[in-house]
């Protein structure tokens, strides 16, 4: 039986039909505009279009069409015309919703789910030197049994980064909600964050986090005033990400550690999906790495960056969201695929994840972990 019989079967009815939302038929206002003469990356002025006439499926809010040019020399994507940054807001109106989160890090209800999150606690305490509570003693076993990407799913939890003696202080950039900060102070750190959008600063601060609004200045912190900083999918919407790489670098202390995640334009699942591949999301992905340009634009900055890639997130859920981009759908609102499809995406990301096992170059993002040298050479934190 062929692919289209088996969907004819398992599709229902309200699947096949597209949502009734589609990108704005209006233009972006051309005097919000700017022109990307070289890479932003290594600023080459060789490159080719990728794709035309992207629009905005995942939101739904920004108007216009969008042109995605690779760099022939590192390899990375960016738009060019791009918002400026005067307009760029327009793109995230409707945008993730920054909704409140508690104080303190919740504890599940029932006996079975509040073990299994002390568990995890007594892995990542001793693993990295957290102070998470309610914590077992029997957890560092426990996920030595347990398969790698539990362990790496654990891992991601405090992104990789060990605790410091004494009091450190980290710095998450473009902090959202709140919701890292939170946990991160429960394990000990003095948390601070930096978030363009006020509606989360002002969600930030009702559970007392501090949170400036805005991005990075040379003036916003003392040099050297951060154990860590982390950008967690960060980078992509920033119009100048090797100013903002040098600034965490001043702003880090000898020996700091910086931890960022991107989407990676040599994933296996844009590989896949082509122009539907989630993470394209223009106009707010501004740039897309790939694991050698990002470890490039790191070095540049002034960091030794680690000989090896992490573990990213699974391929699951980029695959299910492309796919749906992929039968016009609304990525995140339509309904479920159908029961042939969950199976067939499923059986592919698994493929995929095995694959990246070996080959982490692939991954649906590039998580690197970067340090400032202890006697750092070509920098100054002034």
């Amino acid at each position: 039986m062929t692919k289209i019989a088996w969907e004819a079967i398992f599709l229902p009815v309200s699947l096949s039909i597209p949502q009734q939302r589609s990108p704005p038929s209006s233009a972006w206002p051309p005097d919000g505009l700017e022109s990307v003469a070289r890479c932003p990356v290594c600023g080459s002025q060789q490159r080719e279009p990728l794709y035309e006439s992207l629009q905005d499926r995942v939101f739904f809010c920004a108007p216009g069409k969008w042109t995605l040019q690779r760099c022939l020399s590192c390899g990375s994507g960016f738009l060019d015309p791009r918002p400026n940054v005067a307009t760029i807001s327009e793109a995230y109106r409707d945008y993730y919703t920054h909704g409140q989160v508690p104080s303190e890090p919740m504890v599940p209800r029932g006996l079975r789910r509040k073990f299994r999150l002390a568990l995890r606690n007594g892995y990542l305490n001793d693993r990295f030197g957290c102070h998470f509570a309610p914590a077992s003693a029997l957890g560092p076993g426990f996920y030595s049994l347990y398969s790698a990407a539990r362990r790496h799913e654990a891992d991601r939890w405090v992104r990789n980064l060990y605790f410091p003696k004494g009091s450190p202080r980290l710095l998450d950039l473009g902090c959202g909600n709140g919701h890292f900060l939170v946990e991160m102070r429960a394990c000990g750190w003095e948390v601070y964050g930096s978030e363009p959008d006020i509606r989360a600063v002002e969600a930030c601060r009702k559970v007392g986090l501090q949170v400036r609004s805005g991005m990075l200045a040379e003036d916003t912190f003392l040099p050297g005033f951060f154990a860590a900083i982390t950008l967690n999918h960060v980078i992509e919407h920033l119009h100048d990400p090797l100013a903002t790489l040098r600034l965490c670098f001043k702003f880090l202390q000898p020996g700091g550690t910086l931890w960022i995640a991107t989407p990676n334009l040599k994933a296996l699942g844009h590989t896949r999906f082509g122009r539907n591949w989630f993470a394209l999301d223009p106009p707010r992905h501004l740039i897309l790495f790939t694991p050698a340009s990002l470890r490039a634009a790191l070095e540049q900055a002034g960091y030794e960056v680690a000989p090896r890639l992490l573990r990213g997130g699974g391929a699951k859920w980029h695959f299910r969201v492309s796919e749906a981009l992929a039968k016009g759908r609304d990525p995140l609102n339509a309904p479920g695929h159908s029961f042939f499809q969950k199976w067939r995406l499923k059986r592919e990301a698994r493929r995929a994840d095995r694959q990246t096992a070996i080959q982490p170059e692939l991954t649906e993002e590039i998580v690197m972990l970067a340090t400032k040298p202890s006697a750092p050479t070509g920098q100054s934190d002034t």
